[in-house]
């Protein structure tokens, strides 16, 4: 992989990664859809690209594991082959393959060989759909195609027609038209070589090859004269060991002429024309020295004779412009170079069809369809992260201009208009930098299908594993958040969906025996909620039972009798984010063993979200998570505590109230504050981040915050007021203590610290035994 250009294999990887990605979904989708056409030619044509792609590269083993899949998948195509169960599963081992392979080359590695097993199950399955083998045509069969291309009505040639296909063809035409132009490349530059002995049979095996492999493709599309074409070039491929040298002569240069047609035919299909020509003598001759029969002496090609020449003295009437190549010399030796792809701006000039008025050209061009511009560029994910951070730093001198426009405006210094004249600036600064905020946050957008598309596989092989019966239905695939928060969310959704699948739903008997369809199912999804994304994953499985989680919990120390009884479903059910607990009778390699959902918990108020759980037994368990759009820029409250200044999320804050004395009290020697009917424990800012010059130790504000259904108040001495905060990590040394996830610097240009809700309420927990005491 060394000879490659690192930036042409980076623009593989990503590109067919991106295929890569959507196989998984797209398959198992294909498995319960009982092989949907459209989707079947929409899986076909991502393996074809990327081996393609991977045939450029000179990939061998990725591409000999896609060939065989794309084989079997031909013949489902067809209709020759059933999606049954060794069906799918042989494909999705193919594309997991594919995957460890893609891994390798980004590590740098040599590609492993895939599993002879594999791919002799993959060819055993194309042989049975007759994708791989298709009986070389006969001499006779040859001529019988060639003479009847000449009984349809009229004389002029070449003769064309409109293509009609039906939609799946249609839509795949364009990667038939590009095989095309690759396979004509090929055999021209191999027909050559026939004429050297010693490298003849394995050019004839090659040729051999490709032509059968052109050939299903041009006879799936119906295009009858370019399939003869291919034949009589695969016809002298399989008999070119029984040829002589002097026949071989006789031979090649009408090979090259017939490569040379199907190039213009394939010139035709790119504007939706199937063009003829008269080849019956040219493909009779052909076959005549194939037979050992030899030519009459006027026919015979002499060395260095031109393709033109062959088309006269086989008279393909209609190959060439006698008005434009006539002139040249018969002596003159025509090379015959590959077919470049053609661009939609020359095809509309170059097409046969085309005039040089102006009528004649808008026709050409409505054939073709309008000119396709770029939509998209891809760019380094560093230049995203590099300008994001260029945005925080404008987003704090714009929040320190507001600073000091106000500043300035609320003085006696200046005239009225001045004072105008400012507001009005830092308001214009105001908006567009928020406009800025908002377009490069998008850039950094993405949608959580991302993620989404790659657990319908993962729950294919959880119900196989299980024995279950279970599918998934995905809703607001489309829904779109961060890209560093897509890249946190992936594992805790792994871990919720595996639980789903081995506690939550039932077995078949069970499921059954319960008057519930025999085959379970579990639905993700997401869905806009002001500035964060929601998203449930429900299962309509047994629920949760309250009383085996109170049971484990008093078992564990979580609880006690007493206190259970006090407790609502949801507080019980939230014991199952506690480290460690699980109430699975038998552990699996799947789940069970306690470890995971407390990371789960963790993962998600690291992302500055919530997780809820819910359930009704016998019937479902709902799970519930609200994670923010970004993490990177937030809106935040800024508050005073003695001569420091703290930043507390606005997305936690429920209300700000001033207590009055019989509000407040203390419990076993904890202050808590009664707050309309409940009772909240109290934790006081300065006390905790241990602040000096403190003036009111108590506080004279409570900040109510909440977290997962828990609340708790902060006690703060100045309410500053809203800010948009840039939030800037903390060393590692500092992030892993106290209540803090990050720092940002404030519109006086000081830096104030992040409070970590999730940490702060997690000091204030010790409060519920006491406040229930």
């Amino acid at each position: 992989m060394s000879l490659f250009d690192p930036e042409i294999l980076q623009d593989f990887l990503t590109e067919s990664g991106e295929l890569l990605e959507e196989l998984d979904a797209d398959l198992v989708t294909l498995e319960e859809s009982s092989g949907d056409s459209e989707l079947l030619n929409k899986v076909f044509r991502a393996l074809h690209t990327i081996k393609g792609s991977a045939s450029f590269l000179g990939m061998a083993n990725l591409v000999s594991i896609a060939h065989v899949a794309e084989d079997a998948l031909n013949g489902a195509r067809k209709g020759e082959v059933t999606i049954d169960k060794r069906f799918m599963d042989a494909i999705l081992e193919a594309v997991d393959i594919l995957k460890g392979q893609f891994v390798e080359l980004q590590n740098g590695q040599e590609l492993s060989a895939p599993p002879e097993a594999l791919v002799q199950t993959l060819a055993e399955i194309a042989d049975g759909s007759g994708a791989q083998t298709k009986e070389a045509p006969t001499p006779a069969v040859v001529v019988a195609q060639c003479a009847s291309m000449g009984e349809s009505v009229g004389n002029e040639w070449p003769r064309r027609s409109a293509m009609s296909l039906t939609e799946g063809k249609s839509e795949l035409i364009d990667f038939m038209v590009t095989d095309l132009e690759e396979s004509i490349a090929l055999v021209q530059e191999n027909l050559p070589k026939l004429g050297d002995p010693t490298s003849r049979q394995d050019t004839a095996l090659e040729l051999a090859e490709l032509t059968e492999g052109v050939s299903r493709t041009v006879e799936f599309f119906e295009f009858a004269q370019l399939g003869t074409l291919v034949d009589t070039i695969n016809l002298v491929a399989e008999r070119v060991g029984d040829m002589k040298d002097d026949a071989i002569e006789q031979t090649m240069p009408r090979l090259l002429a017939i490569a040379q047609l199907m190039a213009e035919q394939t010139d035709g299909l790119k504007v939706g024309e199937v063009v003829t020509f008269d080849i019956d003598e040219l493909c009779a001759r052909v076959v005549d020295v194939v037979l050992g029969h030899d030519l009459a002496s006027d026919v015979q090609v002499g060395a260095g004779v031109t393709v033109e020449e062959v088309f006269r003295m086989d008279n393909v009437q209609g190959a060439f412009d006698p008005g434009d190549k006539a002139g040249k010399s018969s002596s003159e030796e025509i090379t015959l170079t590959p077919v470049a792809p053609a661009d939609d701006s020359k095809i509309a000039k170059d097409s046969p069809a085309s005039g040089s008025d102006t009528a004649d050209s808008a026709g050409a061009q409505a054939k073709t369809g309008p000119a396709r511009v770029e939509q998209t560029i891809r760019v380094e994910v560093s230049r995203l992260e590099a300008l994001l951070n260029l945005v925080g730093e404008l987003v704090i001198q714009k929040n320190r201009v507001g600073a000091l426009s106000r500043s300035i405006v609320s003085g006696d210094t200046i005239s009225q208009d001045m004072r105008e004249a400012i507001t009005q600036g830092s308001s214009d600064l105001d908006r567009i930098t928020g406009d800025i905020q908002v377009a490069v946050m998008r850039t950094r957008m993405q949608p959580l299908d991302k993620i989404f598309g790659k657990y319908p596989r993962l729950i294919r092989d959880l119900a196989r594993k299980t024995g279950k019966e279970m599918h998934l239905v995905i809703e607001g695939g489309d829904v779109e958040v961060d890209k560093s928060v897509i890249e946190q969310l992936g594992d805790p959704l792994v871990h919720l969906m595996r639980n789903s699948a081995d506690h939550g739903i039932e077995s078949p008997e069970d499921r059954k025996a319960a008057g519930k369809d025999g085959k379970g199912t579990i639905r993700l999804i997401a869905v806009h909620e002001g500035s964060h994304v929601v998203i449930q994953m429900i299962d309509d499985g047994a629920g949760l039972d309250r009383e085996k989680l109170v049971k484990k919990a008093i078992e564990r120390g979580l609880t006690t009798k007493e206190d259970a009884a006090q407790l609502s479903d949801r507080e019980v059910y939230r014991f199952i984010m506690a480290a460690g607990f699980s109430t699975a009778t038998q552990v699996s390699d799947i789940s069970g063993r306690g470890v995971g959902m407390d990371v789960v918990r963790a993962n998600i108020e690291t992302l500055k979200g919530t997780i809820d759980v819910d359930s009704t037994p016998g019937q479902s368990t709902t799970i519930t998570i609200k994670i923010p759009l970004t993490v990177a820029i937030m809106p935040a409250m800024m508050v005073g505590v003695g001569s420091e200044q703290y930043a507390i999320p606005l997305s936690s804050i429920l209300e700000i109230v001033m207590p009055e004395d019989e509000q407040l009290s203390t419990v076993h020697g904890r202050r808590v504050m009664r707050l309309r009917d409940s009772v909240l424990p109290l934790i006081s800012v300065s006390d905790l981040f241990d602040v000096p010059n403190t003036t009111r130790a108590e506080g004279k504000f409570a900040v109510v915050v909440e977290l997962n259904d828990q609340i708790a108040g902060l006690m703060v001495e100045d309410l500053i007021g809203q800010q948009e905060v840039v939030v800037k990590p903390l060393d590692d040394d500092i992030a892993g203590t106290g209540s803090l996830s990050g720092a940002t610097v404030r519109d006086d240009g000081g830096v104030s610290l992040i409070v970590d809700i999730g940490r702060m309420i997690a000091a204030a927990a010790g409060h519920k035994q006491a406040l229930s005491a």
